[in-house]
């Protein structure tokens, strides 16, 4: 497999890149309508393939206070789009001057920065200084502009929503709902993948050695999408080894322990090896419990036994 080129502005672009098909749009989750997406630039048959999105969420420069937290890390989503075969991969810093931009210019940027052949996007795309320019505009643009500005025509294609058997769109903020409520389930039938965190794996309290327990500690970071407190059957994979382990995680505040600060414990089932140290990503699969405070360490390990019957038949 090729490696993804990653660029930064409009004006890094290499020929390379010319003449190919590009999935444009924001792609905070790269759930299953990004992907449909993504995958239409990928079946198109033109070549280089690209992705043309933010580094960062446009609400961080819009309205801050309002921006959501993140379902990947832009670490993870090139991992995630470089495994897919994506040939480039432009990431734009969203400003407070691109956010004025009008579409029309955003556009002729864009076509003379990549030279595409085909833009696809999702039929709900908004773009340019007040959200003004929708797929509609885009395409209205692209036929007026691309045989001028690159030489050939260049086709936008508008790609449906994907609705769940309920009717409701999948959206990103849908799988952030899920999360906050702890569905691991719901978030991971969405994403089409399984949530997932990752972090280095650092010294805890000991505590849950100290009951037969023992914990990775990874710390949350403050921008990330995490699931509501509770007990959770996972998989982990430590970085550098193959294979995957199976798991118990909670997120903790630690009320039994008087804690307050949020944090991710996974204990690894049938394992006694080293990881302090080695990067350990954590893979949700379904919730056990809710948190609650126990009134003894002694009643937690009951509890910990019970968790432990049912991660293992979830796992199975």
């Amino acid at each position: 497999m090729v490696k993804m080129k990653i660029y930064n502005l409009f004006t890094e672009i290499e020929s390379s890149c010319y003449n190919g098909a590009i999935a444009l749009g924001t792609f905070d989750g790269l759930h299953v309508g990004h992907r449909k997406i993504i995958y239409g630039a990928l079946a198109s048959g033109i070549r280089p393939v690209g992705i043309v999105t933010f580094a960062n969420h446009p609400l961080s420069v819009i309205a801050p206070k309002k921006e959501p937290p993140q379902l990947v890390s832009p670490a993870e989503r090139r991992k995630l789009l470089g495994e897919q075969g994506i040939d480039f991969l432009l990431e734009l810093k969203f400003t407070g001057q691109l956010a004025d931009q009008p579409p029309e210019s955003f556009v002729k940027d864009l076509l003379k920065a990549v030279r595409p052949r085909v833009i696809l996007v999702g039929e709900n795309f908004t773009f340019g200084v007040g959200g003004r320019g929708t797929a509609d505009t885009l395409a209205r643009c692209a036929a007026e502009l691309s045989a001028g500005l690159t030489g050939q025509n260049c086709q936008v294609v508008k790609v449906p929503l994907i609705c769940t058997e309920d009717g409701a769109v999948v959206s990103s903020t849908r799988i952030r709902q899920a999360i906050q409520a702890g569905n691991v389930l719901e978030a991971a039938f969405l994403l089409g993948r399984p949530l997932t965190m990752e972090g280095c794996v650092v010294h805890g309290d000991q505590q849950g050695r100290a009951i037969g327990y023992p914990t990775a500690n990874i710390a949350i970071g403050e921008k990330r999408a995490v699931p509501a407190n509770g007990a959770y059957a996972v998989y982990a994979a430590v970085a550098g080894e193959n294979g995957r382990l199976p798991g118990m995680a909670a997120i903790t505040s630690k009320p039994t322990a008087g804690g307050r600060k949020r944090r991710l414990e996974v204990h690894l089932l049938d394992f006694d090896g080293d990881i302090y140290g080695k990067n350990l990503q954590v893979s949700f699969v379904d919730r056990l419990r809710a948190e609650r405070r126990f009134t003894s360490f002694e009643e937690l390990k009951e509890q910990l036994e019970q968790d432990k019957l049912r991660a293992k038949e979830i796992l199975k």
